[in-house]
């Protein structure tokens, strides 16, 4: 698709061209009629004409009414008398004519020039063709020539360029225009959808989209839009899902935590040691709750306190699976590292433990009773990669996308207790992308899924 600017080049080249064109060629076309009829010989008297001639003096027995006579024939005539008098002509323009009889009889011609100024032209022909007028008798009364007299008032040859040429301008004009609003009309359709969809969006409709059509500049900012759209739309549906999810939350610790307190004030519940540790569990989960809500708040608003250093990644990830070894041995699951020696990255230690202690936290909670939880620390040229696969139930392949979204659980029907609140991995993909890294998920081939992240060298 050609770019907009190309696309305006081209159109007002060839306006221009077009223009160009069209008023050389009918400049030039008009200026060689012109000229080929100044110099076309004149025909021969019309016959016609001259019958009518001898009628009206026959008539009038004068030349009283000649003039109007010879302003009804359609070609040029001039009237002179057998001695070289001029009687009259058929053209308004001319003011006084001679005659010179020679052996080549030469008229000498005045005509009035076009203008605002009365002007004259002086015009010589030679040897013109001619016709005797006779009377009834036979008697030679008058000569009749046809003459090629163009400069006229109403024939002149410069006003019929100069008309013809503001002609052509004219037609090139309303081209120009048609070419200009048929232009303008691509450009603007799109900007006028784009305009509208803007509209939309302020008043809060953000599922509108925009067809990707028109240059390339429009098109990419349709898309760009369409991509704002749905950034936006997204946004939208997950902070009013969020909002649901931090009330569900928070309603059933603060539930539990009334409940008891409300049995300790009634007196069906005394001041035990069971009472105060549920009192405690709640606590320390809304606490949780709260410090992955802080967390989540610093990264989007890129506060995330990160201070970079050389750290060992396969000392983190082995002190971690130290610290997660009991978990891991209630439900007789095995933790193996894999790992190619010391492998360093400049990272954030607390927060990478943090990624992997979550990491492997939700393996250890999903891998099946005797199976094996693999880690493997791989060293590229310019990132660190680790890997940890379970043999779980997997990830649905819908699933895999929005495993990371805030407050989402794979399995809906788990508790709070079974799944957490469903920040987990939310934090660990904001810790991840803060380090400049990456983070995904995928299924494995047999069974379980695997999560990997990297972390820069340098």
């Amino acid at each position: 698709m050609r770019s907009l600017r190309f696309r305006l080049l081209i159109s007002i080249t060839l306006v221009a061209a077009i223009a160009l064109v069209a008023v050389g060629l009918f400049s030039t076309q008009n200026t060689q009629l012109e000229f080929q009829r100044l110099q076309r010989p004149a025909a021969a008297v019309p016959a016609a004409a001259l019958s009518a001639v001898q009628r009206s003096y026959e008539q009038f027995h004068s030349w009283l009414h000649v003039e109007s006579v010879l302003r009804q024939e359609r070609v040029q005539l001039l009237l002179f008398t057998m001695q070289g008098r001029f009687i009259a002509a058929s053209n308004a323009a001319v003011r006084e004519a001679t005659l010179a009889n020679t052996a080549e009889p030469t008229l000498r011609v005045s005509v009035a020039r076009p203008g605002p100024l009365s002007q004259e032209e002086q015009i010589v022909l030679r040897n013109p063709p001619g016709a005797v007028v006779r009377n009834r008798a036979g008697a030679a009364i008058a000569v009749l020539y046809a003459v090629p007299l163009a400069a006229v008032r109403d024939q002149n040859p410069v006003a019929t360029l100069t008309r013809r040429l503001w002609l052509a301008i004219l037609c090139t004009l309303l081209a120009a225009v048609g070419a200009a609003w048929l232009l303008a009309g691509q450009i603007l359709s799109p900007v006028a959808a784009l305009s509208e969809a803007t509209a939309a969006m302020q008043s809060g409709d953000l599922s509108r989209r925009v067809t990707v059509a028109g240059p390339e500049e429009i098109a990419q900012l349709a898309r760009r839009f369409n991509d704002l759209s749905a950034h936006l739309e997204r946004s939208e549906t997950l902070r009013k899902r969020m909002i649901s999810d931090i009330a569900h939350e928070l309603r059933s610790p603060l539930t539990n935590i009334r409940g008891i307190v409300e049995a300790l004030e009634d007196g069906h519940l005394t001041v035990s040691a069971s009472a105060l540790r549920s009192l405690g569990e709640e606590a320390a989960f809304l606490s949780h709750l709260v410090n992955d809500l802080q967390d989540l708040s610093l990264a989007d608003a890129g506060q995330l306190k990160i201070e970079l250093r050389e750290v060992s990644i396969d000392e983190c990830v082995r002190g971690v699976a130290n610290a997660l070894s009991p978990v891991a041995h209630e439900k007789d699951v095995v933790i193996s590292i894999r790992s190619v020696g010391s492998v360093y990255a400049r990272a954030d230690a607390t927060r990478v433990r943090q990624v992997i202690s979550n990491l492997l936290t939700n393996a250890i909670r999903l891998a099946p009773q005797h199976s094996q939880i693999s880690v493997s620390v791989e060293a590229g040229e310019d990132v660190v990669r680790i890997e940890i696969r379970d043999e779980g139930p997997g990830i649905k392949e819908p699933e895999l996308d929005a495993i990371f979204e805030r407050f989402y659980r794979a399995d809906e029907s788990r508790s709070r207790a079974d799944g957490g609140a469903g920040l987990g991995l939310a934090i660990v993909k904001q810790l991840i992308e803060a380090h400049g890294g990456s983070v995904r998920a995928v299924n494995n081939a047999e069974r379980g899924a695997t999560f990997s992240f990297t972390l820069p060298r340098r």
